[in-house]
């Protein structure tokens, strides 16, 4: 038996997830000011000990990947799908590829300048 599973009362074996790490994509539409944007974000994300990247591409969307514990990663998500401010509106809010992880991959969370391909 490794060190993530458990046996259960019935006898079986099972993966114990809950100290894993979750990872996601994440997506923002609605009326966001970059500067304020930029502020509330880093703020909770360091509050809550979440790394990854966003990137404001215009004043109505927002994409980037968030990776944290799961209590912390749930309230993130909570954050995003309710947030709202006289700067900030989110209209819409999704996640992908949302699964468990090791190890975290970003050291902090970045918010980059978005700068669209040729």
């Amino acid at each position: 038996m490794g060190d993530d599973e458990q046996i259960t009362p019935d006898g079986d074996y099972h993966e114990d997830n809950s100290h894993k790490l979750r990872s996601a994509r994440f997506e923002l539409y609605g009326y966001i000011r970059r500067r304020a944007f930029k502020q509330k974000i880093m703020d909770k994300t360091q509050s809550l000990g979440i790394r990854g990247y966003c990137m404001v591409h215009n004043r109505d969307y927002v994409s980037g990947l968030i990776q944290g514990r799961p209590q912390q990663f749930d309230e993130m998500l909570y954050w995003f799908s309710s947030f709202e401010s006289p700067e900030i509106q989110f209209t819409g809010f999704g996640t992908c590829n949302e699964h468990t992880i090791d190890d975290y991959t970003f050291d902090t969370f970045k918010v980059h300048p978005y700068k669209p391909t040729k």
